[in-house]
C-alpha cells in the first residue's frame, strides 16, 4: 500500500496540464462561428453590421464559461473524500480504562465519530469517474442560447427591421472527470486525527455547436459564408483534455464523546486552491467546512448523521448547508454494506446571474410599433443549486488487513452540474 500511495503522490506532483487548449478556451471556441475575421460571430457583411451580434454573443459565451468553470470547479473541489476509519472504537471499560471495541469498517464518504487512535496510520487510494450530463437539470447535449442584435440608431430594438434577426445557438457537450485521490490520516492522539487528501484529476471536453440565423424579413444583411455561398448556418467543435492536481484538502477530526452505543465528533476541512480553474480542476478560492458528527452502534448496525456548513473565500461561490444521513451494516465478518443520503443546500442567492429576457419590436412602414416578442436568452433555469445524492456501496475486508471499496453515487436532486451516476473503486489500509 505504501508503494501505491507514493506512486500516486509522485504522479500528482509530476503531471503537467498540457492540453491543446484549456477548457475555458474550448468553451469560447464552441460559441464562435464563421471564418475570415477575429470576431466571435464572424458574419459576411459590411463593417457597419459586422459586430452587431457580438455583444450578446460575448455575454452568452462568458456566462456559460463562468457557470461551467464555477459549477464543475466546485464539484472538483468537493469530490467526496474517503472517510478515515478504524475497525474499532475507543470506549471506557468497566474499570474506567480506554479500550477498543470491534466495529464495522465504517461509512465510505460520510463520517462517524470514531478516530483511528493514537499512532495509527490510515491510507487510501480511490478513483471516481464523473460523466457530467446535466446543467441544472438541462441535458448538456441540449443547451440552447439565443443571441440578439445590438440596438443601433434609430433608438429602439427592432428598428431597422433587421434588428429583429436572432441567432439560435444549439450546443452539445460531453464533459468527463476522473478523480484519483490519495489520502493519509494520522492519529495524533486517541481523540484527534489529522489528514490530507491529494486528488489527481483528468478532465476532458468534447462538444459541437450550431448557429442558425433566423432572418426577420427579405433582403436580410446577415449571413455566414460569402456573397457567392451565402449560408444561414455555421458550426463549431472542440475536443480537449487535461491532467493535473485538484484542490488539496487538509482535515482534522476531534472525538468529543464516546460510549459503547453512541458518540459525537467534529470535523474541519480546508480545501486549498491548488487546482487549475481553466481546466475545471478546482474552485480557485479557499474552501472551508465545519461538520458535526453523531453516530451510534447497535450490534452490527451503525447509523450516522453529519450536519455542517461550507463556505468559500470571496463571493464567487455560494455557501451551503451540508447534511448526510445513513448507516453501515456488517453482513458478514468480511463484508459490510453502506448507504447514505448526501446533500448540499445552497445558502443565499445565486452567484451566477442568467441574462435578462430581451423584447424585440417590429414597426410598420410608418415607424409605428406593430408587434413585440420576448426572447429568452437561454434554456438554463433560474433555480437554486441544491444537490441530493444517494450513495450505496460495500467494503470488503481482506486477510491482509486491506479493505476494498466499491460505491455508486446517484443524483436525486440535481443542481449545478451533475453526472447521471458516479462509480468509485478504492483500497484502504489502517495500521
Amino acid at each position: 500500500m505504501r508503494q501505491i500511495l507514493l506512486a500516486a503522490l509522485a504522479a500528482a506532483l509530476s503531471f503537467a496540464s498540457l492540453p491543446a487548449q484549456t477548457m475555458t478556451e474550448a468553451i469560447k471556441l464552441l460559441y464562435s462561428f464563421g471564418t475570415g475575421c477575429p470576431e466571435q460571430i464572424c458574419l459576411s457583411v459590411n463593417s457597419a453590421h459586422l459586430e452587431h451580434f457580438n455583444p450578446a454573443a460575448a455575454g452568452a459565451e462568458n456566462g456559460m464559461t463562468v457557470f461551467l468553470t464555477q459549477a464543475i470547479g466546485a464539484s472538483a473541489a468537493n469530490i467526496p473524500i474517503a472517510a478515515a476509519t478504524s475497525t474499532g472504537i475507543l470506549v471506557q471499560s468497566g474499570e474506567g480504562l480506554p479500550t477498543r471495541q470491534s466495529t464495522s469498517p465504517g461509512p465510505i464518504f460520510a463520517e462517524r465519530m470514531q478516530t483511528i487512535g493514537k499512532g495509527s496510520l490510515y491510507v487510501s487510494l480511490n478513483a471516481t469517474n464523473f460523466n457530467y450530463s446535466t446543467l441544472r437539470g438541462v441535458p448538456l447535449t441540449g443547451l440552447h442560447t439565443t443571441i440578439t442584435h445590438q440596438d443601433v440608431p434609430p433608438a429602439g430594438l427592432g428598428q431597422p427591421a433587421f434588428e429583429n434577426d436572432v441567432i439560435e445557438v444549439s450546443t452539445s457537450m460531453h464533459i468527463q472527470m476522473v478523480a484519483t485521490t490519495a489520502s493519509v490520516t494520522y492519529g495524533i492522539t486517541d481523540h484527534f486525527d489529522f489528514g490530507i487528501a491529494i486528488p489527481l484529476l483528468y478532465t476532458s471536453l468534447r462538444g459541437n455547436g450550431t448557429a442558425q440565423i433566423m432572418p426577420f424579413g427579405p433582403n436580410d444583411p446577415h449571413f455566414f459564408g460569402d456573397s457567392a455561398n451565402r449560408s444561414l448556418q455555421a458550426t463549431s467543435s472542440v475536443n480537449t483534455s487535461a491532467t493535473g492536481l485538484g484542490d488539496i484538502a487538509a482535515r482534522f477530526k476531534v472525538n468529543l464523546h464516546s460510549e459503547k452505543t453512541w458518540g459525537a465528533a467534529i470535523l474541519g476541512d480546508v480545501r486549498m486552491p491548488t487546482g487549475n480553474t481553466e481546466n475545471f480542476q478546482g474552485a480557485g478560492v479557499w474552501g472551508f467546512e465545519a461538520i458535526g458528527i453523531v453516530s451510534a452502534q447497535y450490534g452490527q448496525f451503525s447509523p450516522h448523521f453529519n450536519l455542517g456548513y461550507s463556505s468559500h473565500e470571496g463571493s464567487s461561490l455560494s455557501d451551503a448547508v451540508l447534511a448526510t444521513l445513513g448507516f453501515d451494516q456488517m453482513l458478514s465478518s468480511s463484508v459490510s454494506f453502506v448507504f447514505d443520503f448526501i446533500s448540499s443546500w445552497q445558502v443565499g442567492s445565486n452567484q451566477f446571474q442568467l441574462p435578462p429576457n430581451v423584447i424585440l419590436t417590429s414597426y410598420n412602414s410608418g415607424g409605428i410599433p406593430n408587434t413585440t416578442r420576448t426572447i429568452v436568452p437561454t434554456n438554463i433555469p433560474d433555480q437554486r443549486d441544491n444537490v441530493v445524492l444517494a450513495s450505496a456501496g460495500a467494503k470488503f475486508m481482506l486477510k491482509s488487513g486491506m479493505i476494498l471499496v466499491a460505491n455508486a453515487l446517484i443524483p436525486i436532486v440535481s443542481g449545478g452540474v451533475q453526472s447521471k451516476g458516479a462509480m468509485t473503486l478504492g483500497i484502504e489500509y489502517t495500521r
